[in-house]
């Protein structure tokens, strides 16, 4: 039922949506947990039906190698087999990757020179780009010790339940019986997750900082190696990870502190009135318009992508196939943008939409729905 008719009938519904509007791709490369690399495309475009920018999933595709040139084949084959004309790509939007971005061998200039597209435009992820400029910036004006401090915190707390109930107790007995919050982890490839991390410690500074006195008094802590950071002292300067080093970029970003565009930049114009001769004048101004709206700004998209296909394709679901992985995504991208759910959904209006329209439509007299033998999916039975 996902392969065969959800999934089919999702992807046509964009494709046609796209027709002939100019689209942009926003792309990246990832592992699942079988370690099989894959290339996220999710497109965007301005859908005349909606009258607004649209960005959703168009596929997963495997790729046989990192390259390049493996990589500009994909994308002109996978467009091919959804229907969509390359000659209508308008742009790419990627990472800093030099195999994407390369001035003489990257994918964005093998696909304007080799494969006829030479008016495509590459942007750069906006928020790629502002990591590794605050990177630089604070290298020489942030102390790293602080990271240390915020990175071993966690660490002392999350590997011991004896000190997280030793910290409760100190922390009960400074705020009248509350219970602390948690310490939260950095995560090094999500950046949004740093600013929550410092804001927690902050608030309970006190209340560690007497924890970790009481424990230095009583030499409960462990070994040199997980003992307590030290509040005065920076540490080696070869322990702290480097920061100016560029984030993985097979981790997508948390999807609900993504940072969004602006409502302002998803405003659609209005389409170019007639005069009184019935001509348009502002025509061409409106398709420019519409053009360079629809240019990928930034690749949260995508990696909030990366961020589904880890929790479909997981530990206990590891043999999951790229066809029914791509199909799952289909629906639940689909589902998304028709603003309905799963759980709301009406089978049998649904298969109603879907069967041909010389048939007799669907009445639901069996708690199974047999669905008719000629269609070109074969599908036996809907279970509601």
């Amino acid at each position: 039922m996902i392969k065969g008719v959800l999934a089919p009938y999702f992807l046509k519904r964009i494709t046609s949506d796209v027709g002939d509007e100019r689209f942009s791709l926003l792309l990246d490369e990832s592992t699942d947990v079988r370690v099989s690399k894959y290339l996220g495309v999710v497109i965007r475009y301005f859908s005349a039906k909606k009258r607004t920018l649209v960005s959703t999933f168009l596929g997963l595709v495997e790729l046989e190698a990192g390259d390049a040139r493996s990589i500009a084949k994909a994308i002109v084959e996978f467009l091919e087999k959804c229907s969509l004309k390359k000659e209508n790509l308008q742009g790419i939007g990627t990472d800093n990757a030099s195999v994407m971005t390369g001035v003489h061998n990257g994918v964005h200039k093998i696909l304007k020179e080799e494969c006829a597209l030479p008016n495509l435009v590459l942007i750069h992820c906006v928020c790629h780009s502002l990591q590794l400029a605050v990177s630089v910036a604070s290298k020489e004006t942030i102390p790293r010790c602080v990271e240390y401090l915020i990175r071993e915190t966690y660490n002392w707390f999350s590997i011991s339940p004896k000190r997280r109930e030793a910290y409760k107790a100190v922390y009960a007995t400074i705020n009248c019986s509350q219970k602390p919050l948690q310490i939260t982890k950095v995560c090094a490839t999500c950046w949004l997750s740093i600013e929550p991390a410092v804001t927690r410690i902050l608030d309970q500074w006190e209340e560690l900082q007497l924890h970790f006195e009481l424990t230095k008094t009583t030499r409960d802590s462990a070994p040199a190696r997980d003992s307590a950071p030290a509040r005065d002292s920076a540490p080696a300067r070869d322990s702290a990870p480097a920061r100016d080093s560029a984030p993985a970029r097979d981790s997508a970003p948390a999807s609900e502190s993504t940072p969004e565009p602006a409502p302002a930049s998803e405003s659609t114009p209005e389409p170019a009135p007639a005069n009184a001769s019935g001509l348009k004048p502002f025509e061409e101004l409106c398709k420019a318009a519409l053009a360079a709206l629809s240019l990928p700004h930034s690749n949260a998209e995508v990696e909030r992508l990366f961020s589904q296909m880890s929790v479909v394709k997981s530990k206990l679901r590891n043999r999951l196939s790229l066809h029914t992985l791509n199909s799952i995504l289909l629906v639940r991208y689909g589902l998304k943008l028709a603003g309905d759910t799963c759980y709301q959904l009406n089978p049998v209006k649904f298969c109603n939409s879907l069967a041909p329209q010389q048939h007799t439509a669907l009445k639901p007299c069996h708690p199974f729905l047999l669905i008719p033998a000629h269609w070109t999916v074969k599908m036996k039975m809907i279970c509601l």
